[in-house]
């Protein structure tokens, strides 16, 4: 019967180690792993510094501008209308605008970790302006 194993002497290696059926999915996955890898069609070339430059200072300062009033909450008291959310729907709006202005998209153009790296400092913006607003609120 194949596959089934019998009971030879201890010392003599069994000539199939594996039972039916896991020695050829073995010899399949090792198969796998010998293709050549496939090169990607399209080569991703860094981010231009002028973009990047561009991408965290207008970041930045529209954090800076969104904090600065946002505790007079300009847009509305829901939930939906507080400006932080309102900044980040212009984020997305500003993006898809240069994505169908550059024809390319935009991790193309700018890295998906410099991405979140320009949403996070546009965050930390909004709250420096915040808190600049409040505390120069509190001086006059």
């Amino acid at each position: 019967m194949r596959g089934s194993r019998t009971i030879e002497s201890p010392s003599a290696p069994h000539p199939n180690p594996l039972p039916f059926g896991e020695r050829e999915f073995a010899q399949f996955a090792a198969t796998l792993f010998m293709n050549k890898p496939t090169n990607p069609t399209r080569k991703t070339r860094p981010a231009s510094g002028r973009v990047l430059v561009w991408w965290f200072g207008l970041m930045s300062a529209a954090g800076v501008l969104f904090g600065a009033f946002a505790e007079e909450r300009p847009f509305g008291n829901d939930v939906l209308a507080h400006p932080l959310v309102i900044f980040f729907i212009v984020v997305g709006i500003g993006l898809l605008v240069l994505r169908v202005a550059l024809r390319r998209p935009v991790p193309d153009i700018i890295p998906d970790r410099l991405l979140l790296l320009g949403c996070f400092l546009g965050v930390a913006a909004f709250l420096i302006g915040n808190w600049l607003a409040l505390n120069l609120v509190a001086m006059r």
